[in-house]
């Protein structure tokens, strides 16, 4: 196996940028108490913003200069690989108090990283706020700011402001991306690599399948060779490996390649792998079906009520595939699924599993929406699926059958704003999880159902937890019919005193997955409507058992799921006996 080790010097580069700032003006006002007397010039109350990310930008701060942190937007990089700028974000101000014009001076030539906002010039009392750019660099950096009389004159004002270094890294992004792992199929294919770090390093690749050239200024080609016929194994791996020089030999980074031949099946056109049908459909409904080997499809014996077409197909080649009902007449609705499978290759195989369901027939007695159960199904390579459904629209689909979960914040600070921290995530695990929970707060499921039967008994069942400093109580219902008012606990509620209130708890969450397991029966039919489970937060203290939060902070719980369950312990409700 070939081994190649090269040096590489960064590339650091000043580049100016644009500074956004609202429209604001000084405020001017008389100060009874120094109306009389000669000139005076001083500098009082550095106010830092209670949001958390403010507070944690600035960590110490006085009349005297400041510190701040050296990351402060929300990315670190713009889209651009080559550019080294951030946004730049309001962190301190400081009252400027004087009875005479004055302007305020940064000193040094390389000072353009601290900006003084909504200018640099004000007559009488006013206000300033301090803007930085991010410090990308391992070395702090450190101004003066000298507020002086506008004719020139000094005044012993002045704000001595430090940003610390920042941590060295390694960013390492494929086609524009953010990545540390390539996975190439079987034919040869190419990429571009891009390599931002604010060190010097060295790089070195192992492997003989690929090839790595270098274009300037952090970017490479890659070029994957194709997978060779003959192979023996279903896959192989390589490596670009990068290692801090001198002092940060310690700091690493590292992209995998890793190429595969082993057997993969996929169907374009579905929702969630199931094709519904209407008790009166006769009518085919189609979809796509792409593998890398050739493929059959298996039908259970007893799923006589509707044909697939064609039963076969080659590999790389996308098949239409057309799936036909006969009418249902039955009072009952109707479930089936059939399974897709690749041919084998060195001991495996691919499959894909499609449900089909129709509807009773009219007239008909029996339900709709929980005739199957209705399950979500948490894995990385449901990530993508799940993204936009819940961090965008809040509405995160069922894997099996029709259903939906969605979150709900309720604070805002003082102003009416919501909270940044406030937010819904996808994890690379795919589990759903939200940041900023505040009691009020509630997990929403849904699942929409038609003639559902006063007596049927529900099974609520998942995995779930919160972080050390994610709010500790929950509680869990059900809805026992349509109305507002028919809200009941799925189990016997518990009680303790918070921050001097009683609450009432069903589930005191920890930070390690919990299983909760829950049969609910329901006292009252629902003709058209939907099942619905809801978790509320009911009191404002941390998991940690440290106290209450001031205003929400980071803290997450999720819904979780477990690669040793195949993912299975994912939310899921069905109808039991």
């Amino acid at each position: 196996m070939k081994r190649y080790n090269l040096f590489r010097h960064i590339m650091r580069a000043a580049a100016a940028m644009a500074l956004l700032i609202p429209a604001a003006a000084l405020n001017s006002c008389n100060d009874d108490d120094e109306a009389v007397g000669g000139s005076y010039l001083r500098i009082e109350n550095p106010m830092v913003g209670s949001n958390t990310k403010e507070v944690t930008r600035v960590p110490s701060y006085s009349e005297l200069g400041c510190e701040i942190a050296p990351i402060l937007a929300s990315k670190k990089f713009s889209d651009s690989p080559d550019s080294l700028q951030a946004h730049t974000v309001s962190l301190i101000s400081y009252d400027i108090r004087s009875n005479r014009d004055w302007t305020v001076v940064v000193e040094g030539d390389n000072a353009e990283w601290l900006r003084v906002n909504p200018s640099a010039d004000g007559s009488g009392d006013g206000r300033i706020f301090l803007t930085a750019t991010n410090n990308y660099s391992t070395q702090a950096r450190s101004t003066t700011l000298y507020i002086r009389y506008a004719d020139g004159s000094y005044s012993d004002a002045s704000l001595a402001v430090t940003q610390a270094a920042n941590t060295p890294y390694f960013i390492t992004r494929v086609n524009g991306t953010d990545a540390g792992q390539i996975t190439v199929k079987q034919a040869a294919a190419t990429y571009e690599i891009s390599i931002l770090s604010n060190i010097d390093y060295f790089y070195s690749m192992e492997g003989d399948f690929f090839r790595l050239t270098e274009t300037g200024n952090g970017l490479f080609t890659l070029e994957v060779d194709a997978y060779p016929e003959n192979a023996q194994e279903l896959e192989r791996t390589g490596s670009i490996d990068f290692k801090g020089a001198g002092a940060y030999a310690s700091v690493t980074g590292r992209i995998v390649i890793l190429q595969t031949i082993r057997p993969e099946i996929a169907a374009e056109g579905l929702t969630n792998n199931t094709i519904s049908f209407k008790a009166e459909d006769k009518a085919a409904v189609s979809f796509t079906v792409s593998a890398n080997y050739d493929w059959s499809i298996e039908i259970p014996e007893k799923d006589d009520w509707y044909t697939v077409t064609p039963l076969k197909g080659l590999a790389n080649e996308s098949v239409t595939v057309l799936v036909t009902p006969t009418e249902n007449t039955d009072d009952k609705a109707r479930n089936g699924k059939f399974t897709i499978t690749t041919e084998e290759k060195m001991g495996e195989k691919a499959s894909l599993g499609v449900t089909v369901k129709q509807a009773s027939g009219s007239g008909g007695s029996g339900m709709t929406g929980l005739d199957a159960p209705v399950s979500w199904l948490f894995s990385a390579a449901n990530m993508a699926n799940y993204t936009d459904a819940f961090v965008k629209s809040n509405l995160l689909p069922a894997n099996e059958g029709t259903g939906y979960i969605s979150y709900t914040h309720t604070y805002l600070d003082q102003t009416g704003i919501d909270d940044p921290d406030c937010a819904r995530f996808i994890g690379s695990t795919g589990q759903p999880y939200i940041t900023g929970a505040w009691p009020g707060d509630y997990w929403l499921f849904q699942v929409p159902v038609t003639k559902f039967e006063a007596g049927t008994k529900v099974r609520f069942s998942g995995l779930t937890r919160t972080s050390a400093t994610g709010q500790n109580y929950w509680l869990l219902e059900f809805c026992d019919g349509t109305g507002d008012n028919d809200w009941k606990p799925v189990i016997a509620t518990q009680t303790a005193t918070v921050n001097g209130e009683e609450i009432t708890y069903t589930h005191s969450i920890p930070s390690s997955n919990i299983t909760i397991d829950v049969t609910v029966t329901y006292t009252k039919a629902i003709a058209k409507g939907e099942v619905r489970f809801r978790m509320t937060c009911v009191a404002n203290w941390k998991t940690d058992g440290s106290g209450a939060l001031p205003n929400p902070n980071g803290g997450t719980i999720r819904w979780a799921s477990s690669e040793g369950a195949n993912y299975t312990d994912s939310p899921r409700i069905e109808v039991v006996d």
